[in-house]
């Protein structure tokens, strides 16, 4: 190819009053030409008052402005003829802005029509490949192109569609071949799209669209199966893969049960050195982009997989944005993740994983899900929901969620390991229902320079809502002191930029003095050692086993939890005998000691509690600055509740130990829990068990409980605990200015519009984080709706209330603490 011609497009537009324009230069190379057309676009802005500036691309208006990819250079493959107007939006970091708009001519491409092509054992020159080039492929029953055990084969710019074989098979099949690269077609309108397989495969720069298009086909985009090794899928567009189905996006209103079969965008099956980047994956019915690590590594290769800069958008997703099974090395950088039904980053049974500068949006389920991992660093992403009233019930969603599996049989044959050595530093976490940082149980996990914002914590079925939430059964993970809750100022929140301003203090808030959340910066390394990072200073103990040493088990007593069991016994002991061995105390001379049987075929629970307990006031302005965690601690040792010389024993054995928390008025406000540590492992030693979190603002009184759940078949459940206690700690970082301007008192603004007939929205702003209970009443002072129950943070806030019920007029009342206020609407049906 020859010398490029760039061709600069400059546009200036003033979009608000209170913001200077950017002056946006385009270039773009080729401006036009014949399907598929790979066109390389760049931006460079000029002018504003921030520093650095950030890029949204659109390559298509006649969709409605959208993100297509973000970045101040990109290529993009234009499958269709037609002329497209491509935008490009262009922000600096103290909200400045401008745009840039060129358009780009594709022609109809000059293609003959071509039947199958098939070869096999044969190896061209290098310096002079096979080219199979310009060729339309219709064939309804075989494969249009299939290559076995080839060398040095190109295969570009050709066109297949009409393919209808729901085998394992795709228009173009690659196996067991070397040096061949697949680029420029256009596949549509085929169950299968491109299979690869074999070492030194490029395949780059493809169009498919409506791949497995009918109902019960599972499309398949782009797989690369096993073994293979040196393998890149570089700027591949993927859109409607899977079949299309009439329901009403997004997924809250079509969850995954209306698709009987999960589609895969982009799937890798064992490649030992593969490269997936900047693709762009658009609505897949089942999961963008899956990979499940080889067992072995091919041609001494290292068995790695990097994913980077793909741009994932989606209506109705069933499974993942990217999910990543058995990978020992894997990076996960730079992508952008818009909507999924699940989760946006699943990460399982891996090692040595780094997760960093990602964008991941409007997930139901968690945005970054880890299991059974080890060995990795999670940091500068961003996670952000904001398109979502309410969650469909038994719908969680938390931010970041290191877990561990719970079930069995295990996959691999024997238990996983357990989560472990994870850093997650300098993500920022924005509206999640369920919580913000959720880390289970493992060891030596760090947690620092994070900020979590706006985590919804009403009322919810599993009860375990925290801004942050770390397991620690070995005392070796540190929750640090740098971790904030806050109100995050973003650049332009309505055109989905989430970048921050330079005028938020996130914007230094990173470890480095950075900003926290993705900052797009492909030079960017991680260069922080676990020693950095402080742990919060204790300041105060609420509970230190209180009773034991007094030799009463008061203020500790079995609660309502206790069922299914008999012959229950909840005692202060010196000794005790578990499992045929003597058990003494962990510290001091006594400790409490739970013995039951489980009634015969039942799953029972042993449900100690302690007491409410006041905090102290001195506690009050910290934790209501969002300033304060706490740390629950004891120590616990179990009988052996899965003997092996037991026959029909199912499950294992769970314990679980909760902190919950109440206004000053007694009302709940949340229950931060350990979800049941299940496959908890008895050793016949005291095991020290930590549960972190923090103490969420609004609260005044805590009390504690802690389960003991044995699964059936067990006949008997003896424990030991002791040492128990916890702790205020202080010294977290507070977002100092939590909006941009301190609201002065407790406001009720009205609702709008009104009068109303399908919905209206309610606006108010608090003075102070406090709990919140909004209920509607008709004139007769009946309670119609509740539409929150929760702690929220300072700052403006607004309910949406879609009633379900008749003409008339309506009292929306709204308590905030000890301030209160109410107004009138009128509903017209």
């Amino acid at each position: 190819m020859g010398a490029s011609r760039l061709h600069p497009i400059v546009l200036l537009l003033c979009l608000a009053p209170c913001a200077r324009a950017l002056e946006v230069h385009i270039s773009a190379e080729p401006r036009s030409g014949p399907a598929v057309l790979a066109v390389s676009f760049s931006a460079r802005a000029e002018g504003g008052t921030g520093r650095g500036y950030i890029y949204f691309w659109d390559f298509d208006s006649s969709d409605g402005l959208q993100v297509d990819a973000i970045g101040d250079s990109v290529t993009y493959p234009f499958g269709s003829p037609g002329e497209y107007t491509v935008t490009v939006r262009a922000w600096d970091d103290a909200g400045d802005r401008g745009e840039g708009v060129l358009n780009i001519e594709v022609d109809p491409p000059h293609l003959v029509p071509s039947d199958p092509v098939e070869l096999k054992d044969v190896s061209f020159p290098v310096d002079s490949p096979c080219v199979i080039e310009g060729l339309e492929f219709t064939a309804e029953d075989s494969m249009h192109i299939y290559l076995e055990r080839v060398e040095n084969v190109i295969i570009r710019n050709n066109r297949f569609g009409n393919l209808k074989v729901k085998e394992a098979i795709g228009a173009i099949n690659v196996v067991d071949s070397r040096n061949v690269v697949v680029e420029g077609n256009l596949v549509e309108d085929c169950y299968k799209g491109i299979y690869v397989g074999g070492e030194d495969i490029e395949v780059r720069y493809n169009v498919l669209r409506r791949i497995g298009y009918e109902e019960d086909v599972q499309g398949e985009g782009i797989i690369v199966t096993r073994p293979s090794a040196r393998v890149v899928l570089e700027g591949n567009l993927l859109r409607d893969i899977g079949p299309s189905y009439d329901v009403p996006p997004p997924g809250l209103d079509a969850p995954g049960a209306y698709i009987p079969v999960v589609s895969i965008g982009i799937g890798v099956w064992g490649a030992s050195d593969c490269t997936v980047r900047d693709n762009f994956i658009f609505d897949v019915h089942g999961v963008n982009f899956i990979a499940e690590g080889p067992l072995t590594s091919s041609a001494g290769l290292p068995v790695q997989l990097a994913v980077v800069g793909n741009f994932v958008r989606n209506q109705l997703i069933r499974e993942a944005g990217i999910m990543i099974n058995d990978y020992p090395h894997v990076r996960i950088n730079h992508n952008l993740i818009d909507y999924s039904n699940n989760f946006g980053i699943s990460v399982s049974d891996c090692e040595h994983v780094e997760i960093g500068d990602n964008i991941v949006l409007n997930c139901v389920g968690s945005g970054i899900n880890i299991t059974d991992s080890k060995d990795m660093k999670v940091h500068h992403n961003t996670l952000v929901r904001d398109a979502f009233e309410e969650l469909p019930s038994g719908e969680t969603g938390v931010g970041i969620y290191v877990m561990e599996r719970r079930i069995e049989p295990y996959p691999h044959g024997e238990p996983p390991f357990v989560s472990s050595d994870i850093l997650v530093v300098d993500n920022l976490v924005d509206g999640w229902y369920q919580g913000g940082i959720f880390l289970g149980s493992g060891r030596n996990n760090y947690l620092d320079w994070n900020a979590v914002a706006k985590v919804n914590l009403k009322d919810h079925d599993q009860n375990t809502n925290s801004y942050i939430r770390a397991i620690d059964p070995t005392w070796t993970t540190v929750v640090g002191r740098n971790n904030r809750i806050c109100v995050p100022g973003y650049i332009a929140r309505e055109d989905k930029n989430y970048f921050l301003r330079s005028s938020d203090p996130l914007y230094s808030a990173g470890h480095d003095g950075g900003s926290v959340g993705a900052i797009w910066d492909g030079s960017y390394v991680l260069d922080l050692e676990k020693a950095d990072i402080v742990p919060t200073r204790p300041s105060g103990n609420v509970l230190a086993n209180p009773g034991a040493e007094e030799g009463v088990t008061h203020p500790w007593g079995l609660s309502g939890g206790t069922y299914n069991m008999s012959e229950v016994l909840f005692e202060v002991r010196s000794a005790a005998e578990v499992d045929g061995r003597a058990v003494g105390p962990y510290g001091g001379s006594s400790f409490f000691f739970v013995r039951g049987r489980p009634e015969p075929g039942e799953v029972g629970a042993i449900e100690v509690m302690h007491g409410f307990k006041e905090i102290d006031e001195n506690l009050c302005g910290e934790i209501d600055k969002g300033a304060c965690f706490f740390r629950l601690t004891f120590h616990v040792l179990t009988s052996d509740l899965v003997p092996e010389d037991v026959p029909g024993v199912q499950g294992d054995y769970g314990f679980d130990i909760r902190a919950t928390f109440y206004d000053e008025e007694g009302e709940e406000g949340y229950i931060c829990s350990s979800a049941n540590l299940r496959n908890w492992e008895s050793t016949g030693e005291y095991g020290r068990f930590t549960l972190y979190g923090q103490v969420p603002p609004g609260s005044r009184q805590v009390g504690v409980d802690i389960s003991f759940r044995p699964f059936k078949g067990v006949p008997e459940v003896r424990v030991a605990f002791d040492e128990v206690s916890l702790e205020f700690l202080t010294g977290v970082q507070v977002h100092a200015e939590e909006i941009e301007s301190t609201p002065e008192g407790f406001v009720l603004h009205g609702n709008f519009p009104n009068p109303f007939n399908s919905f209206t929205t309610i606006s108010y702003t608090l003075p102070y984080s406090t709990w919140v209970e909004a209920k509607v009443y008709d004139v007769m002072g009946r309670e119609v709706a509740t539409l929150l129950r929760g702690f929220q943070l300072t700052g403006h806030h607004s309910l949406v209330w879609r009633p379900d019920a008749g003409s008339g007029v309506y009292i929306y009342r709204i308590r905030a603490g000890k301030l209160e206020d109410a107004k009138k609407c009128l509903l017209l049906k």
